[in-house]
């Protein structure tokens, strides 16, 4: 049974996800365009099972709804409240461990969090794929391209990497600072903080990805003088044609943050500036991030390079594998 903070936490997030207008109204738009009457859908990540519900609304004869948290037991209640018990199979499950009596012709997966790869994302969609669909399944969304750009953010670095090079009532706490900043943060960034236009730094599709990771390149000039405390990364999921999913500051989109990849020193930039950009992840789960910058005036360029890997001090047991 679930403590009372933990049920308080579910209920949250889901009426947090169910607020979010921008959100629901692209899924609903992409789903009624994409599944046919008399399919079979799998909803991989379901929540509270909204998205099911709208499967089902535009046509769906069975929508298995995968979900290993507590929220799936809404969605159960839901359901059947709707009298969607019989179309709606609830799942309570890893989709790794999954198995259906029937192949799916549609994956609906609303996984992807504030820099479009929620951990395991991809290693998920390629089992699903593999296992559980049908070959000529249709994927929602079917491709995410992930963006980035060099950021202004003084509060957040000061909160979450520079509050440990303080002394703390006497005591140095500076060892952790190093830490701190090999961590892949949620932003609340607003279109003011970028320095420089976004630029894309590659794109996955899903419906192709034969493995779970992701490696990509691009360059951005600094478009006003500031100091760059990080990366902002954001994406763009193509639900359907025409319907795009995103979380770009720069649009009224949807509610989620934003990603920051601080670096590990803030970088001062001026107009014209050149930085050289790299991202790779494995499943959304470990990231890297790197960044040269090449001065306008033609000085020496600066690197700066961090990894989640390096986010927490590891144990020498850890180290050791043993």
């Amino acid at each position: 049974m679930l403590s009372a903070s933990d049920a308080a936490h579910v209920l949250r997030f889901q009426s947090f996800l169910l607020e979010d207008a921008a959100r629901l109204d692209t899924w609903h738009a992409a789903i009624r365009a994409t599944v046919r009457p008399g399919d079979v859908v799998l909803d991989l990540g379901a929540g509270m099972g909204i998205l099911s519900l709208f499967a089902c609304e535009a046509g769906a004869a069975r929508v298995y709804a995968v979900e290993s948290a507590p929220s799936i037991e809404l969605a159960r209640l839901v359901a059947a409240d709707n009298g969607l018990e019989e179309r709606i199979v609830c799942l309570r499950e890893r989709s790794q461990d999954v198995e259906l009596p029937e192949r799916a012709d549609v994956l609906l997966t609303d996984t992807t969090e504030t820099f479009g790869l929620n951990g395991q994302l991809l290693s998920a969609v390629i089992d699903a794929r593999a296992r559980l669909l049908k070959p000529e399944a249709r994927l929602l969304p079917g491709e995410i391209e992930l963006h980035i750009a060099p950021v202004e953010a003084p509060r957040a670095y000061s909160s979450l990497v520079d509050v440990w090079a303080r002394d703390f009532r006497g005591f140095d706490l500076s060892a952790i600072r190093p830490f701190a900043a090999n961590n892949k943060q949620p932003l609340a960034l607003e279109a003011e903080a970028l320095l420089a236009e976004p630029a894309a730094l590659g794109a996955l599709d899903l419906g192709s990805l034969t493995e779970p990771s992701f490696a990509g390149r691009a360059h951005v000039t600094a478009t006003r003088a500031g100091t760059a405390h990080g990366l902002g990364g954001f994406f763009a999921a193509r639900l359907a044609e025409g319907i795009t999913l995103s979380n770009d500051p720069r649009q009224a989109t949807v509610s989620y943050v934003r990603a920051l990849l601080p670096l590990a020193e803030p970088l001062p930039l001026g107009p014209g500036d050149d930085l050289a950009i790299e991202v790779s992840t494995h499943d959304g789960r470990e990231w890297s991030w790197g960044v040269e910058r090449t001065p306008a005036s033609g000085g020496p360029a600066e690197r700066s390079h961090q990894a989640t890997l390096h986010g927490f001090p590891r144990t020498r047991k850890e180290l050791l594998g043993k």
